[in-house]
């Protein structure tokens, strides 16, 4: 990627590797007869990073373009995600439900920003989806919380919750939406910390008895757990 000329040749060895390396793997790999399905899956979650779904719904959309079955969704997102193309976080809950919203991130954000999805930079995107793959480096179990507010990510080592993590560029310009997201999983899940990944600010805060840090992502980067 760094040799490439422009634009145009970037988008060209992004959609050469996504027909060699992706269509070809899987097919090969797995067998998949369906490649129609299989490239408007692709599409969608290129298109769609970071944003959350459930396979039912995800079935009706591909349905517009394509007829596919929802054990074929699943099938091939399971695939997908196999392949190392997707990384799927599901919702944080005690209790397991069949038709459950999961949030989906591709694993490598230049399909978003060179593939031809993108008309202008969506820098919160590309912030979430740097935690994300962090947080998959780092190992331990990942979910996002969403009970009448969200938080993007929370982390769980063996049976422990042990944080809760914000990603928000401008904490400023989002302050309440974030923290009350934030706020209500700590309080769910009965954490006394938590963090907000930001672009530039840093600082700490005590709001209802519960700790609020700030921190640019390029230092949460290099922080070790």
């Amino acid at each position: 990627m760094v040799n490439a000329a422009d634009d145009t040749e970037r988008r060209r060895i992004v959609s050469t590797y996504v027909d060699l390396v992706v269509y070809k793997d899987l097919v090969e790999r797995y067998g998949v007869k369906n490649l129609a399905v299989l490239k408007a899956l692709i599409r969608h979650y290129v298109a769609n990073t970071t944003r959350k779904t459930s396979l039912a719904r995800l079935g009706a959309t591909i349905r517009e373009a394509v007829a596919v079955s929802k054990n074929t969704i699943g099938q091939y997102t399971a695939l997908l995600e196999d392949a190392g193309f997707l990384h799927v976080l599901p919702k944080f809950s005690y209790r397991l439900s069949r038709n459950a919203v999961s949030k989906y991130y591709v694993a490598d954000p230049v399909f978003k920003t060179v593939a031809g999805h993108s008309f202008s930079p969506d820098t919160g995107a590309l912030y979430e989806q740097a935690v994300l793959l962090e947080l998959v480096h780092r190992g331990g179990d990942r979910f996002f919380f969403d009970e009448q507010a969200e938080c993007d990510f929370i982390v769980k080592r063996g049976t422990k919750i042990v944080d809760a993590i914000q990603v928000c560029v401008d904490p400023e310009a989002a302050r309440e939406r974030e923290l009350k997201g934030l706020l209500a999983a700590m309080t769910a899940l009965h954490l006394a910390r938590g963090t907000v990944v930001t672009a530039s600010h840093e600082a700490e805060e005590t709001i209802e008895g519960k700790t609020v840090r700030y921190v640019p992502l390029w230092r949460w980067l290099l922080e070790t757990y």
